[in-house]
């Protein structure tokens, strides 16, 4: 335990805001946990209504500082793009199935291997 005063108020802020965090940690975890839940069980509506609670919860632990805006961000991608490819599969297997074939590439042609361009080694040589 610390010995002076403002570092022993400081554990005592610290010990509240953690105590504040947790509780907005938590809320936000369960959300999230609801959310991916409905998506696995494939219940699209649920799921719909679980991300606008999520991503709302997401959004205030931003603005109190408990997560980072960028991880918010991910994460509300992430959640999005699980219930995105939720509703294509079940628009897909509604919508019947008129051309029974598979795909294939028309040409005979191989696809072409394209180089990324590394301009920076190119601009480091020129410095050295």
């Amino acid at each position: 335990m610390a010995n002076i005063k403002s570092k022993i108020k400081r554990i005592g802020t610290n010990n509240k805001a953690r105590q504040r965090n947790l509780t907005v940690r938590t809320e936000l975890k369960t959300r999230v946990r609801q959310t991916r839940q409905a998506i696995v069980l494939g219940e699209l509506d649920q799921a719909q209504t679980n991300y606008k609670q999520a991503a709302k919860k997401l959004d205030i632990a931003v603005s109190k500082g408990v997560i980072h805006k960028n991880q918010a961000a991910k994460r509300k991608s992430k959640l999005a793009n699980q219930i995105n490819s939720l509703n294509a599969s079940s628009d897909n297997n509604s919508k019947p199935d008129n051309n029974s074939e598979p795909k294939t590439n028309k040409t005979n042609n191989p696809p072409v291997k394209t180089r990324s361009k590394s301009t920076t080694s190119s601009k480091l040589s020129a410095v050295k």
